[in-house]
């Protein structure tokens, strides 16, 4: 709850403390998913990626998307170079640290893209539908599944979830996306009722995906968390994980909307 409080506030702000948050928020998600790794016995090379989701918000703020697809491609480079000329990493490390500059690496970037990309209140309204729906839909989620819950979804990964809390998922997906037609009011959002209803629903198909991904990760590693960040409740992985999937395609959504005219 405090972690989705200082999201707001820093959402709602913007600018700079925005940019500081998600450069450190970024940079502990790549070291706790290198941590996972290292569980296994992998040793990836990571000092690119961490310079890269260090400096990503601020290159694209200040100098562009160009600039910052050159920026990760020179940092996916660097890593393979150095990877080839240590001689204590071999291939499997050098996969992966690739791995990393790929999940949760651009996953990360795309965060930064949706609220950045678009004037401010539109970026607000996607930022919303990318942060929020997939929290939204995962606390649905959880109490459906606890007062409800009787079919595993996939036990083999997160034996947890049910079948029911993943369409009490999707009906909060969808909620939310109700909840931020009159919401964006506030700031003077202007996306359309249809729009927001299948972003939310589609969010809340998605935030499982992110869910179920790190899990099958955690589980491959034999870890619990990515960390014990936030005592009891994991590392900010372990936070972002729902959201991340929900990222790209919120700003692959609004980027047509934006082109085509159409809200």
């Amino acid at each position: 709850a405090a972690l989705s409080i200082l999201l707001v506030v820093l959402l709602i702000f913007g600018g700079y403390p925005l940019m500081v948050a998600l450069a450190l928020f970024s940079f502990v998600a790549v070291y706790e998913v290198g941590l996972a790794l290292r569980n296994k016995g992998l040793k990836p090379w990571l000092f690119a990626n961490y310079v890269f989701v260090l400096a990503a918000p601020f290159v694209f703020y200040f100098l562009g998307l160009n600039a910052l697809i050159v920026m990760y491609a020179g940092a996916v480079a660097v890593t393979m170079i150095c990877s080839l000329f240590f001689s204590k990493i071999g291939a499997q490390d050098m996969m992966a640290a690739l791995f990393i500059h790929e999940y949760p690496t651009l996953l990360l970037v795309c965060l930064a893209l949706v609220y950045f990309s678009f004037d401010r209140s539109l970026g607000l309204t996607a930022a919303c539908l990318a942060f929020a729906a997939p929290q939204f839909a995962d606390t649905i989620a959880f109490f459906v599944g606890t007062f409800l819950g009787k079919h595993k979804l996939c036990p083999s990964i997160s034996p947890k979830k049910t079948v029911e809390g993943s369409i009490g998922a999707l009906v909060g997906g969808l909620a939310f996306g109700a909840i931020l037609i009159p919401l964006q009011g506030l700031w003077g959002g202007y996306v359309s009722v249809v729009s927001l209803l299948l972003i939310g629903l589609c969010c809340g198909i998605l935030s499982q995906v992110g869910d179920l991904f790190a899990s099958f990760i955690k589980r491959w590693a034999d870890v619990k968390d990515f960390s014990s960040l936030f005592p009891g409740h994991g590392g900010v992985m372990d936070r972002l994980d729902s959201i991340l999937f929900c990222a790209p395609f919120v700003l692959l959504c609004f980027t047509i909307l934006t082109k085509i005219g159409i809200y």
